[in-house]
Formats: C-alpha cells, sequence, structure tokens
C-alpha cells in the first residue's frame, strides 16, 4: 500500500515538476541541421536491417538474449564493423556480459552469458559519446531467468535500432568529421531481458560518467514520427535534437509529458520508470549520465509500444514509411553530434540536469507522502464546507415538527420541516363546517 502511495505521488510529482519546470532550462540557439540525404537514404538502411535479420540458414530472427542467436548476431555485427574499417582490439572490442540469476525460490543460481560490441571512432579524447542500441530480442523462453519468449523476431524492436547504428558506425569511419571528443558505437547485449548490456557498459567504461558528454539510445525506430526522452523535465539535448530537425519532414517532438511512469522496472536507484525508460536508455539515466532517448512513434504517442507480433511481415504492414523514420533519425544523429551547436552546448549538459534525486530517498518520500495527505485533508475540508454553503440552511438538516393546530398557526422557517396535522380535505365534518380547532 505504501509503495502504491508513493507511486502516486510520483506521479503527481512528476506533474508539478513540468509545469514549474518547463522554462526552468537556458534557451539553445540551434540553427536546424541539415539531412544528408547523399549518405543516409531509405535503400541503404533497408538494406541495412535485411542483411542484419538475414534470411534461410543465416537468419538472425532469434536473437533471445543469453542464446546462441544472440551470440551469432553479435558477431554478424563485429564482422559488419570490421569491413567498416574497425580494428579488432583496437577501435573493436567484445565486452563480456555475465549475469547472475536466481531461478526458482531463490535456492538456485545459475550465471548466464552475453556480450556488448563496441566500436570506437576518434579514440583517445578527453570526453566521449556514447550511441547505442540492443540487438537482442526475447523471440524463445529464457528458462534459467524465467523469461517468456513471445516468438517475435525482434524487428522494431530493436533491430531498427541496430541498422541505424550500423549506418552511422559506417559514415563515421568514411566521412572522418573532426571532433573534439570520442564517439563510441555500442551494440548492447541482453537488453530485452533487463538492460544487462547497458548497464555493464555504464559500470565498466564510464568511470561514473563525468567524461560523458550525452550518451544516446535508438529504440523502435518506425511510425509517423520520431520522439525524444531525456528527462521529466526540459532538457538542452532534447531542445537541441527537437529544434535540429524543424525542416525535417519527419515530425520530431519531445515525448509527451502526459505518458505515464510505471514502477521501477530495470534501474536498481529509480522509484518508478518512465515508458521512456523502458530501454537501454535507463542505465545512464539512472547514473545521472546526460542522455537522450529516440524513438520511433504513432501520433498518439503509444503505438508504437504495442506488443504486436514484431516478425518481419507484420511490420512491413504496419510500419509503411519505417524507412524515412529510419534514415531521418541517423541523419538527425549524425547532424546535431558533428554540429557546432553540439560542441557549444554539450559540455552544459550535465550542468543543466535538473536534480530531483532527493525525492528517491525513502526519508524525503515518506515526509512528501505525508504533506501530500495533509494537503489533500485539507482541500477535502475547504470543498465539504464549500458545498455546504450552496444548501439551505448551511447543508444541516432540519428539525421536523408536527403542524397540531394546521399550517396557519405555525411559522415558516428554513431550519423547521412541519407535517400538517390538520390537512384541508380531512378538517371539514358534516355540513361542510370547518373543524374547531378546541373542539
Amino acid at each position: 500500500m505504501k509503495k502504491s502511495l508513493r507511486y502516486v505521488l510520483l506521479i503527481i510529482l512528476s506533474a508539478v515538476m513540468a509545469v514549474l519546470c518547463a522554462g526552468c532550462s537556458p534557451v539553445a540557439t540551434v540553427t536546424p541541421v541539415e539531412k544528408f540525404e547523399s549518405v543516409f537514404n531509405e535503400e541503404s538502411v533497408v538494406k541495412t536491417l535485411d542483411e542484419f535479420l538475414g534470411s534461410g540458414e543465416n537468419a538472425r530472427r532469434d536473437r533471445t538474449a543469453f542464446g546462441d542467436g544472440e551470440k551469432a548476431a553479435a558477431q554478424y555485427i563485429a564482422s559488419m564493423l570490421t569491413g567498416y574499417g574497425y580494428e579488432e582490439g583496437i577501435t573493436l572490442e567484445t565486452q563480456e556480459i555475465s549475469a547472475e540469476i536466481t531461478s526458482g525460490y531463490g535456492t538456485e543460481t545459475k550465471t548466464l552469458n552475453s556480450r556488448n560490441v563496441i566500436a570506437t571512432y576518434n579514440e583517445g579524447k578527453s570526453k566521449t559519446v556514447v550511441i547505442g542500441a540492443n540487438y537482442d530480442n526475447l523471440y524463445s523462453n529464457i528458462d534459467d531467468a524465467g523469461v517468456t519468449g513471445d516468438g517475435g523476431e525482434g524487428v522494431l524492436c530493436n533491430a531498427t535500432g541496430v541498422a541505424v547504428l550500423l549506418e552511422l558506425a559506417r559514415t563515421f569511419k568514411t566521412l572522418a568529421p573532426a571532433l573534439d571528443f570520442t564517439i563510441k558505437f555500442a551494440f548492447f547485449g541482453a537488453g530485452e531481458a533487463g538492460a544487462f548490456g547497458s548497464g555493464k557498459f555504464v559500470s565498466d567504461y564510464l568511470k561514473g560518467g563525468s567524461d560523458v558528454l550525452l550518451a544516446v539510445n535508438l529504440y523502435a525506430l518506425a511510425g509517423q514520427k520520431l520522439e525524444v526522452y531525456a528527462d521529466e523535465t526540459d532538457t538542452l539535448q532534447d531542445e537541441l535534437f527537437v529544434k535540429s530537425g524543424e525542416k525535417y519532414d519527419t515530425k520530431i517532438e519531445r515525448l509527451p509529458r502526459t505518458t505515464p511512469l510505471f514502477p521501477q522496472r530495470y534501474a536498481d536507484n529509480l522509484a518508478y520508470s518512465h515508458i521512456g525508460l523502458l530501454n537501454s536508455h535507463v542505465s545512464f539515466f539512472e547514473k545521472n549520465v546526460p542522455s537522450i532517448g529516440i524513438f520511433g512513434g504513432e501520433y498518439d504517442g503509444f503505438s508504437y509500444r504495442n506488443y504486436k507480433p514484431d516478425t518481419l511481415g507484420s511490420f512491413r504492414r504496419d510500419f509503411d514509411g519505417y524507412a524515412k523514420v529510419m534514415t531521418d533519425a541517423a541523419s538527425l544523429v549524425y547532424g546535431v553530434v558533428t554540429s557546432a551547436e553540439f560542441a557549444a552546448l554539450a559540455p552544459s549538459f550535465a550542468a543543466d540536469k535538473y536534480d530531483y534525486s532527493f525525492f528517491n530517498e525513502s526519508l524525503y518520500a515518506d515526509f512528501a507522502l505525508l504533506g501530500l495527505v495533509i494537503v489533500l485533508g485539507i482541500v477535502l475540508m475547504l470543498v465539504v464546507k464549500t458545498l455546504g454553503k450552496t444548501k439551505p440552511n448551511g447543508g444541516q438538516k432540519p428539525k421536523i415538527k408536527i403542524a397540531v393546530f394546521g399550517m396557519d398557526y405555525e411559522e415558516k422557517t428554513d431550519n423547521v420541516i412541519y407535517v400538517d396535522a390538520m390537512p384541508v380535505d380531512r378538517g371539514e365534518r358534516d355540513g361542510g363546517k370547518p373543524l374547531d380547532p378546541f373542539d
């Protein structure tokens, strides 16, 4: 019960913060970035997506976290990155992941293995930008973890993100833009099973996150628009991405504030999870690393989260314009990260982050809950008092009395309701003579 009340309080707090802090972030002066149509095009991104999914004996439709299919997908990604010019052991590496899973009733612990594939561009700089996407799915059951597979091929979630990330890794290597920071292209394993890959990446590579300018997560890139989510309050990074894409044909906007909070699913240090955090983005968010998630969505803001059979056939049928959305996502990320505005604003991303982490502390949450109960009690009293004034006699129940001698002998007031003991139709006797009250 206590958790439920705290959850309600968190929803109310997020709504209040959205109102109070909507204008508290510095305003970014942004020149919309060009669309790199000569570099990112629909034909190329569709080819990359289809090749990643594979076919026949080389199909990678089953990439279930911790399984052999996931391992095969990681090997494919590494081979593609090698073809782009990243060097094994130097600018390309595989990060092993060991997850301790307790099954049953806590009596047996098993170790499940996964891996991240990480390519590095412009290595050796003091600051880093991370661009990531998880590549696994939940096609089959994960018996040791008690996770049920859904038979989906993980096309929307998240082969689309992987294809865009591969396109970005290729383009940076080909165009070789001059940057003052390093970029790590991180393909996360075991993301659908609980953000294990991004969590391992954060713990091993980011060293507290102080050297990270921004972490960008790509997920479910299809639909009628692109949506970004960075925090419960406005941030410089989401403003930068939205304004940078103003000239795009694809609508680019912040994920609506009306989307709900959920009880925490992945994070260890959060009391809630926004719908924008139900992916690898959460590992960076919970460590206060400046981050932003980029999604595809329908105009209602929710349809891209509907759990439909995520096969290639259903994906092509349900998301007719997916190629354009994926292309625009790749172009937007490349344009923003290589822009002069990004270089100028990125050092401020961390300082600009609104610090409401105190609210996740149990003591503060309890006091806040008590305060909310008191406020709601006062509001309820005022409402009852106000409603009472709108009723006769201030809402008090009137007294009921019997008019023994008839209503003509009683004084009419709002405080008393009289019952006429001498009604006219029974107050006459034979001959039409009125009844004498003293008879």
